[in-house]
């Protein structure tokens, strides 16, 4: 099981809960191997982990629950996620 757990944890099945506060930065990209699907990494210090996006949604998902853990809100949607060479 993968989840946001009440908007500040990410929990990651049987590996790991994060505390989305402490997390530095984000930092993802497009899986080349299956479409729509993400890798991102969570930077604490001079430690990462990592996690896998099943979908933009998804990944949309983790990025508002990091700003909004740590009191911020962001103006972004799915089309702000990725395929930025597409808009060349």
């Amino acid at each position: 099981m993968n989840d946001i757990i009440e908007d500040k944890f990410i929990l990651k099945g049987e590996s790991y809960i994060a505390d989305l506060q402490k997390v530095d930065f984000l930092t993802w990209n497009e899986n080349d191997k299956i479409a729509e699907t993400y890798f991102v990494k969570f930077h604490i210090g001079t430690k990462e982990t990592r996690f896998v996006c099943s979908s933009k949604k998804e990944l949309l998902g983790i990025i508002k629950a990091w700003c909004q853990a740590n009191g911020k809100n962001v103006d972004i949607n799915e089309n702000d996620i990725g395929d930025w060479l597409a808009r060349d």
